[in-house]
């Protein structure tokens, strides 16, 4: 069978699976597998990305482009006619609740303010409340303790951690502002604004790398842009605890950093648009700094050309077309995309890990260097 016709047929396959899904059906793996048994592990492990990306899709707080700007200038979601005028918790432990701001897959943010220090803060909760699963309170605890150990100008601080009947939240740093992610949907930006604006996030991720986590989940609605134009990295939902440096425990946490546990074998975090190729390989990946420093990459390609470097019908195509195609040169989309910062976006989007910036540092000292207006590496390596 020749390689396009055995990709028609997993497509085939995959699709067939998700429509019996789609219509409330068992779907029939087994009997693809032993149908096709020298398809039996790529159906398996596309049926896995399959089932991810549609739980991805199912949930319309997932899309970055969703976010609006309320008056005030904090990032909100739009809210449907149904939803309530108010949260039914007005007051949790020592904070009083004003407005919902936000929401992802497993957390919700609100406004609130601080009783005892009668200050703003941002509150996260777990999304699913009382019905949240062990894994979704043990990952929304290990978000609190990744966030809580990083003290970085560029990342938003966590002020505290607790528990509000059995619930777990965390209070952070109220960022009166924009997203990125709302920047980038009136189109690219001026490429020594986008080099200016991703370099103190990489040199922030560099940090978090040096005290032993890596984010998994860096895209343009996780960077939060304040009032006076500074970016700060936010939501460590998906963090992912490095062995092999992890720094002394804060002792604000007293819970473990995300770890591998907290996902079934195989499984794929993140967000397909913006992940790197070993995150949607799955079981097969490798996920460390490199991740992070593909997924920085991803949002420079998004600044430079208006648009994530893969799009696709469905998430399950994007996946797909992480793992086997190469992005679109910046300057086709965008004439006007600099050909330094599109060698540094497409360096950082190599499939291999090796071939990337060996730090996300480096990245940084390659940004700091097209704004010198010096040689960039990029150059030099490709």
């Amino acid at each position: 069978m020749s390689s396009t016709a055995r990709d028609e047929l997993l497509a085939d396959l995959i699709a067939r699976l998700v429509e019996q899904a789609q219509r409330d059906e068992t779907p029939q793996l087994e009997m693809f597998v032993r149908d096709h048994p020298d398809l039996a592990a790529e159906l398996r492990e596309l049926w896995a990305t399959a089932q991810f990306a549609e739980d991805f899709a199912g949930s319309a707080s997932s899309d970055p482009f969703a976010e609006t700007v309320a008056p005030s200038g904090a990032v909100e979601r739009s809210t449907s006619d149904d939803d309530p005028p108010n949260h039914p918790f007005a007051r949790i432990g020592d904070y009083t609740l004003l407005d919902k701001i936000g929401e992802g897959g497993m957390g919700v943010v609100f406004k609130a303010r601080q009783i005892r220090l009668d200050r703003v803060v941002a509150l996260k909760m777990i999304q699913r409340g009382a019905l949240a699963s062990d894994v979704d309170l043990a990952r929304f605890r290990a978000e609190s303790a990744a966030a809580a150990q990083l003290e970085h100008a560029h990342i938003v601080p966590v002020y505290e951690v607790g528990e509000h009947e059995g619930l777990p939240y965390f209070s952070m740093k109220y960022v009166a502002g924009t997203t990125l992610a709302q920047k980038l949907a009136g189109g690219p930006l001026p490429p020594r604004d986008a080099a200016a604006l991703l370099l103190p996030i990489c040199r922030a991720v560099a940090y978090a790398h040096q005290h032993g986590i890596v984010h998994r989940d860096l895209k343009p609605s996780n960077i939060l842009i304040d009032a006076a134009g500074q970016p700060h990295v936010s939501d460590f939902g998906l963090a992912k605890r490095i062995p092999e440096c992890s720094p002394v425990p804060d002792p604000r946490s007293q819970v473990p950093v995300a770890e591998p546990a907290l996902t079934r074998t195989g499984a794929i975090l993140g967000t397909p648009a913006f992940m790197s190729p070993e995150q949607a390989a799955g079981s097969r990946g490798e996920v460390g700094p490199a991740s992070d420093v593909y997924s920085l990459g991803a949002v420079l390609y998004h600044c430079l050309t208006g648009r994530p470097p893969f799009q696709a019908a469905s998430p399950v195509d994007v996946v797909m077309m992480v793992l086997e195609q190469d992005p679109v040169l910046p300057r086709i989309l965008n004439p006007k995309a600099d050909p330094e910062l599109e060698m540094i976006a497409l360096k950082c989007l190599q499939k291999p890990a090796e071939l990337r910036y060996k730090s996300a540092d480096a990245l940084a000292d390659d940004l700091a260097a097209y704004l010198a207006n010096e040689p960039i590496s990029a150059r030099s390596t490709n």
